[in-house]
Order: structure tokens, then C-alpha cells, then sequence
């Protein structure tokens, strides 16, 4: 199984390569087409919604609006990865580094996100392990490493990657002038808090965008973040932050699935639950007893009502 994962990863890594001594309109249509490509080889888990398998079918499938029908619920995964910051004045210690999906991805184009969301594959039997979540964990190794370039081996080892509870999500797609695709998923929550000892800044090299799935990530505040995507209303500098190429981000700059997680009140339970595992340490027993008394791994949360 580590033999097939590292040849799917050597393949990704040479696909990125090619795309990127490419001329600029050729990488275009060539990043949609290796999308394109994901869609019609990859297969996702369907699932009831007890998160039973029921059976499989491509990416293409589990995401295309027919007839305008929901896509099948399938198992899906939603990283969050975090950087502890030194002692400040700030709400939180932590940040999550999110990203902005690249142009050619066939849902959300060009919306931000948080760390990492995908799908573990049938093509991996790996990634069908259920016992302690290990598919869902493996497959947030694979894509952090495809997508940001992050070596899963060190930067985010499977130790690292806690599973917190699971989620039922649908939303159709944006822009909504792209309505061909949508979102019916069963997410499991991934969080990581990289080492202390890692060089976190974006200038360190930790990050290497792979361009055909991610054009920008940031570090962001608690604060920030939630000012953004709760405004009041009233137009404050604390309701904006500039991201990399100085646009201010605004609430339907995001996807419906952190809009929804926001709304909800449960992106701030998981970082509370973050900061909580991060004071704690790695100790086994405050690591489950801080799980258990935050989030439950045997619930199954409906988040539809709130991603608008």
C-alpha cells in the first residue's frame, strides 16, 4: 500500500513539474484537464447517512448535478492546520492556514478555504481503513502533500492528525452561474498543530503551492477570520484582512462550508478544541478526555441550514 501511495505521488509531483515549465494559456487548459482527470479516475466512498459504504463512484458522479438532483453522500475529509504564535496580546495563540482554490477547480473556483478538503480514494485501499479514522487521516497526508507541497512524513506525521467528528454537508456550487456541480458530503474533521520547532513563515519554503490546485494561502487570526465571515453589518478595518495580493477579503469570498462552519459556531469549537490539545501537549489521556469533552466521534452533525 506505502509502495502505491509513493508512486501516485511521484506521478503528481512530475504532472506539476510539466505544468509549470508550460506557457501560460497551455498551463491553463492543461491544469483543467488534469482536474478533469481527477474527476473521471478518482472514486469516492458513497455513504448513508450513518456513514455506511455503500459503494463507490468517480469524483465526476459524486459531485455533478442531474436533472437537478443532490449528488450522492460520500466520505470526505476538511484539515485544519494550525502555527502557535509566541505569547501576544491576541485572543487565540494559534492561526489556520487557509487556502484560495485555483481557478480550474470544477467547484468553488477561486474561493478560499480552510487547510485542506478532499476525499479519500478507492484507488488507495489504504484509505478505506475505518478504525481510527486512518483512511480519512491518510488521504489528508496525501493531499496536504499534493496540494501544498508539505512533507507528511515530517511537517504533519499521522500521529499529528487528530479526528474530531464527522459532518453532513451539501451546497450547491460557486459562482452560481456553475451550477452543473455541488457538494454532498459526509467530512471528517482534521486537525493539526504543526510542531513549534518548524519555521511556519510563508517565506520559510514550508509551503509549495501546487498551481493547478491552490493560487494563495495565509495565516490567520481567530479574530480576523471571524470578523470576516460574521460581519455585523457595519464596515470596520477589523472586518477585512489583506491577503497576499492586498484585496480584502470579504464573507462570499469564502466557501459555503467554512461560511457554514462560522455560522454554526463550530469553527470557533475547534479552535477552541485546538488550543485546548495545543496547552495539553500530546499526552494520550488529556488528548482524549479534551476530545470526549468537546466533540463527539461517534455524532454525525447536519451542517445544510447553515451554509448560505
Amino acid at each position: 500500500m506505502r509502495s502505491l501511495r509513493k508512486r501516485l505521488l511521484s506521478i503528481l509531483n512530475a504532472l506539476r513539474k510539466f505544468t509549470e515549465s508550460a506557457a501560460p494559456g497551455d498551463r491553463s487548459k492543461h491544469f483543467y484537464e488534469i482536474q478533469e482527470h481527477y474527476m473521471s479516475t478518482e472514486s469516492c466512498l458513497k455513504v448513508d447517512e450513518s456513514d455506511k459504504v455503500l459503494g463507490y463512484a468517480s469524483k465526476k458522479d459524486c459531485h455533478e448535478v442531474i436533472n437537478g438532483a443532490i449528488p450522492p453522500l460520500h466520505r470526505a475529509f476538511s484539515l485544519f492546520l494550525f502555527r502557535k504564535l509566541q505569547p501576544c496580546l491576541r485572543a487565540s495563540p494559534l492561526q489556520l492556514l487557509i487556502q484560495r482554490r485555483a481557478a480550474s477547480k470544477f467547484t468553488y473556483p477561486n474561493l478560499w478555504s480552510n487547510t485542506c478538503c478532499s476525499h479519500p480514494i478507492v484507488n488507495l485501499p489504504s484509505e478505506l481503513v475505518e478504525e481510527n479514522a486512518l483512511g480519512v487521516r491518510l488521504a489528508a497526508q496525501r493531499k496536504i502533500e499534493h496540494e501544498l507541497g508539505m512533507r507528511s512524513d515530517s511537517v504533519v506525521p499521522l500521529s499529528s492528525l487528530h479526528f474530531l467528528t464527522r459532518f453532513i454537508y451539501s451546497a450547491p456550487n460557486e459562482p452560481s452561474d456553475n451550477s452543473q456541480w455541488a457538494e454532498h458530503e459526509m467530512d471528517y474533521i482534521l486537525v493539526s498543530i504543526l510542531d513549534p520547532k518548524i519555521d511556519t513563515s510563508l517565506e520559510s519554503g514550508l509551503v509549495k503551492l501546487n498551481p493547478e490546485e491552490v493560487s494563495d494561502v495565509q495565516w490567520i487570526g481567530e479574530d480576523d477570520l471571524h470578523n470576516i465571515l460574521l460581519p455585523t453589518g457595519v464596515e470596520t478595518e477589523q472586518q477585512s484582512v489583506s491577503s497576499g495580493n492586498h484585496c480584502d477579503l470579504k464573507r462570499q469570498d469564502f466557501t459555503p462550508w467554512v461560511r457554514g462552519l462560522a455560522s454554526s459556531g463550530y469553527l470557533r469549537r475547534i479552535w477552541r478544541w485546538a488550543e485546548e490539545h495545543n496547552a495539553n501537549g500530546s499526552h494520550a489521556v488529556d488528548y482524549e478526555s479534551n476530545i470526549s469533552a468537546v466533540f463527539d466521534k461517534e455524532a454525525i452533525i447536519r451542517l445544510d441550514n447553515f451554509c448560505s
